[in-house]
């Protein structure tokens, strides 16, 4: 090899060295990994967030009566639906009733009362999976019933989300001429 080749190579070697990534020689190389460490944290971090945040703006549950058919004396024995549209599943459903006007053959009434449904829950409810609750083990009265005008209050959580969500529907009884009694959905929600 001769001496200008020589020069050459050692100009493309100091080009290359150059041009080549290296470490930062006035930060120590664990700070740098810590600070790669903070940053694919705050990534990771991120990404959780709008999962989160998809999976709470997201969620859709919906409850209605099961055909809407119902006994003619009480209409608590019809079975209610509730479906789950959202893209996530949603676990500790629980259940509530208000009673706005409950009306019994003789007169009587029961206005503004809440039943709770301590032992009618469902753990999980998978995306697009309905499952079934009866109302009848929580009001069961002797005498018939006239007329009723309810909401089923829902609380659940949305699956990554320790958050408990509220959903609300009313709910209305119409006597058909058939003399049949169906629940029909009160056209806007009502707040408790």
């Amino acid at each position: 090899m001769t001496k200008k080749s020589k020069i050459k190579h050692n100009k493309q070697d100091q080009v290359l060295k150059e041009k080549s990534p290296t470490l930062p020689t006035n930060i120590p190389r664990r700070r740098f990994l810590w600070r790669c460490l903070l940053f694919l944290g705050k990534i990771l971090g991120s990404v959780g967030v709008a999962v989160s945040i998809f999976s709470f703006v997201f969620s859709r549950v919906t409850i209605l009566p099961f055909n809407y058919v119902i006994i003619k004396t009480n209409p608590f024995y019809t079975p209610f639906v509730i479906s789950n549209g959202g893209n996530l599943p949603i676990y500790n459903i629980h259940f509530t009733c208000l009673s706005r006007n409950i009306t019994l053959k003789g007169d009587n009434r029961f206005i503004n009362i809440t039943f709770e449904m301590a032992n009618i829950s469902i753990p999980q409810l998978n995306p697009n999976e309905s499952s079934s609750v009866e109302f009848k083990r929580i009001f069961n009265p002797e005498a018939p019933i006239i007329s009723a005008d309810i909401d089923v209050i829902i609380k659940y959580q949305v699956y990554l989300i320790h958050i408990t969500k509220t959903f609300s529907q009313g709910f209305q009884t119409v006597n058909t001429a058939n003399g049949e009694i169906v629940w029909l959905p009160v056209a806007q929600t009502r707040k408790p």
